[in-house]
């Protein structure tokens, strides 16, 4: 009997051994419980334009190997807001690696590189890059020895540079590690600070704060959802029959140049609508409303026309009567509303409980979600509170980068296409184009009627990434061979119409 439990004990120990084994210090990476600020200092070189803020959690098990999780937040972390699950890190033969939430991984850095050694790299969406070491030393920051590593590009003319330190990560914030040497428009990420268990043991140089907040920039956006949300909203008939879904994307960084003013918001819903209005009109409804939450915790909306309007207060507290708006993107109308919370409570999704509030009056209720918007679906906010008997809509699904985080109990699905009826003029758009295969890894087919036609590519931030005028061909193709994992939209336009396609490439 002895030799069993003894033969037991033995197997336990060299399983718990070989889990073990796979890992080094994670403490060359960073301990747990570091909390980064990182701010994003593009365009302004001195004033971060956004905050966020990162911590290295506990240790958690993927396939037989440990990993330590990464939340991010908008503001410091605390008991009551813990901020969301961004990432999984795990060091393993002195190599780091980044696993993304969709399960894809990358090696970030590695802790045995010396002086002018090399290395092939990655960042967060996997593009590769080849550095050198072209700095090595060892700081004192706080009284503690920190080894320091500068590295260079060299398969690129773009001269970035990117630090890492010993204990602390790269200069850019572990999920902007090595982005310094891309050149990438809007991406100035800086590390400002470290804590560790509430004690500073990093202070940039450069930097006399470790957080900072333009009164008017101070984000609280997190309330209603977060750059790389995406939310599956239906359109309903008067008997509340689902007739066909629309996609809205929250996207960061307004400015374009068609709106001159629309840096006065730092997010933008871009709307894709299903529904064939006809063929002779745009096959999706492809615009923009604005939304901004500050430090006053008022939601506000500004539509194509620049009118601005508060529609929500989430520092309301049951009981509580307000005097709010409804927003029509359809229309792009505000209608003035007055309703009183009628409750708060929890919703529970599968990534935590959120708190929820019910806006009522005489003629409905609409209920507000941290983090997922409303239950309207973001479209018609506030809009059962206008007593305007039309179509009504509903959120379906909610995404974070990609992951589905929400579903509607009432529905048992994320998209359906148009009735019947509008199914049949799909049909014939889809005759007229044609965009294949979706997913996919590299290629993509245009096929078409008309011999003459603009592709255009866009990316979820609305940035048009690809671009080509097409004469005297009906077949055409594209490699995004070296496009990143994610979601793109496709628009391919003709003298009289335009089709706009979503398609994946993993």
């Amino acid at each position: 009997m002895r030799k069993i439990v003894l033969l037991f004990l033995i197997v336990s120990v060299c399983s718990n051994f070989n889990i073990a084994k796979t890992q080094d210090n994670i403490e060359l990476f960073a301990e747990i419980g570091t909390e980064w600020s990182i701010g994003n200092f593009s365009p302004h070189p001195t004033l971060p334009r956004e905050m966020i803020f990162m911590k290295l959690t506990g240790d958690t098990i993927i396939n037989d190997i440990i990993y330590y999780t990464v939340y991010e937040n908008d503001y410091h972390f605390s008991d009551e807001d813990k901020g969301e699950l961004a990432a999984f890190v795990r060091l393993s033969d002195y190599k780091l690696y980044l696993r993304t939430l969709s399960g894809l991984e990358w090696k970030v850095f590695d802790y045995s590189l010396e002086y002018e050694d090399y290395a092939y790299l990655s960042i967060y969406d996997g593009t590769s890059i080849t550095v050198e070491v072209c700095g090595y030393n060892t700081v004192n920051i706080f009284g503690h020895q920190r080894k320091k590593w500068e590295l260079c590009r060299i398969d690129e003319d773009y001269s970035g540079q990117c630090s890492w330190i010993e204990g602390i990560g790269p200069s850019s914030g572990i999920l902007y590690a090595n982005f310094p040497m891309l050149d990438l428009c809007g991406a100035n990420y800086c590390l400002i600070c470290a804590h560790l268990d509430g004690e500073l043991i990093y202070q940039n140089p450069d930097y006399n704060f470790c957080e900072f907040f333009v009164p008017s920039f101070w984000d609280r956006f997190s309330f209603i959802g977060r750059k790389n949300n995406s939310w599956s909203i239906g359109v309903l008939d008067n008997d509340l029959n689902l007739l066909y879904t629309d996609s809205a994307y929250v996207l960061y960084n307004t400015f374009n140049e068609y709106d001159p003013n629309s840096y006065y918001y730092d997010y933008y819903y871009w709307v894709i609508s299903t529904k064939i209005y006809n063929l002779e009109m745009d096959s999706c409804v492809n615009d923009f409303f604005y939304a901004k939450i500050y430090a006053d915790s008022l939601l506000y909306v500004k539509n194509r026309q620049n009118e601005e309007h508060v529609i929500f207060d989430f520092t309301a507290q049951e009981g509580d009567t307000l005097d709010l708006w409804s927003y029509d993107f359809y229309t792009d109308t505000f209608y003035p509303i007055t309703g009183w919370i009628e409750n708060t409570d929890s919703v529970f999704t599968s990534d935590g409980t959120r708190k929820s509030w019910q806006l009522t009056n005489n003629y409905g209720s609409t209920t507000y979600i941290k983090g997922l918007g409303n239950d309207e679906g973001l479209l018609r906010m506030n809009f059962a509170l206008t007593g305007i008997d039309t179509s009504k809509t509903v959120l379906i699904c909610t995404f974070y980068n990609n992951t589905q985080i929400y579903q509607n109990p009432d529905y048992d699905t994320c998209s359906k296409l148009p009735s019947n009826q509008n199914i049949n003029d799909w049909d014939k758009l889809s005759n007229i184009c044609q965009v294949y295969p979706n997913p996919t890894n590299n290629i993509v087919y245009v096929e078409t009627m008309s011999p003459n036609f603009v592709v255009e590519i866009y990316n979820m931030l609305g940035d048009k990434i690809y671009n080509d005028v097409c004469l005297d061909t009906k077949d055409y193709h594209i490699d995004m061979k070296s496009f990143p994992v994610g979601i793109y939209m496709i628009k391919v336009s003709f003298e009289d119409k335009i089709i706009s396609q979503k398609i994946v490439k993993k």
